[in-house]
């Protein structure tokens, strides 16, 4: 045979040792398809149930409880608006129809505006003290632990169980002008003098107090 080539004999090894390693390398297994959950049956709707005449049936008796217990006071308070009672009428039993001559009275009267405007006003600070303070509360509850927790939660249940009666009471006592324990613990602890201060001589001072008492009593609703 004619002599090859040293080039043809570097090929030939070439493909020989690339035969060899294609032998010798593990055959890899074929791709497995994904997994795929099976299908899920669909959830059948519930039947709403009939609604019959039961639930009104036990709503009944409490709106004619608050009818009576309302609309026919209210109806009345109307109907006297429209009249005039003085002492005179209130004795001989006489009523005399004026028509809307007290409305005009009223809303002609600048008292009666200075009045709203002051009811206005301590409404809507009571209503933010109260809702302020609440949720600094409702955010300190979670902060405590359980004992103390017990403790401030047991404390706004008796400011909510205390009599409004009784309330203004405890507050009178606590402002009091000679024995009462604010103006003792603000002379003990300030220069200032209190022992003889009144809070119920002027107007906002007698309203700060009763913002504090209501406050005071509204926060366990928040």
């Amino acid at each position: 045979s004619p002599r090859r080539s040293t080039a043809d004999v570097a090929a030939e090894l070439d493909s020989r040792v690339a035969g060899v390693a294609e032998e010798a390398a593990p055959a890899t297994p074929p791709a497995t398809p994904p997994a795929t959950s099976p299908p899920t049956a669909p959830v059948p709707r519930r039947r709403r149930r009939a609604i019959g005449a039961l639930p009104y049936g036990l709503v009944v008796p409490s709106v004619l409880l608050l009818a009576g217990l309302l609309a026919y006071p209210l109806f009345v308070l109307a109907r006297t608006s429209f009249m005039r009672l003085d002492l005179r009428q209130l004795v001989r039993r006489e009523t005399v129809w004026v028509g809307l001559q007290n409305y005009t009275t009223i809303l002609s009267d600048r008292e009666f505006w200075t009045v709203t405007v002051r009811t206005l006003v301590f409404a809507a600070v009571c209503v933010a003290l109260t809702l302020a303070a609440g949720t600094l509360v409702a955010l300190l509850l979670r902060r405590l632990g359980r004992r103390m927790r017990l403790l401030v939660i047991g404390g706004m249940v008796l400011a909510w169980a205390t009599p409004p009666v009784s309330a203004a009471t405890l507050f009178r006592w606590l402002f009091d002008e000679q024995y009462g324990v604010v103006n003792w613990a603000v002379t003990a602890l300030t220069p200032l003098d209190w022992s003889q201060h009144s809070w119920f001589a002027s107007q906002l001072p007698a309203f700060t107090v009763i913002v504090l008492c209501v406050v005071w009593q509204a926060i366990p609703f928040v």
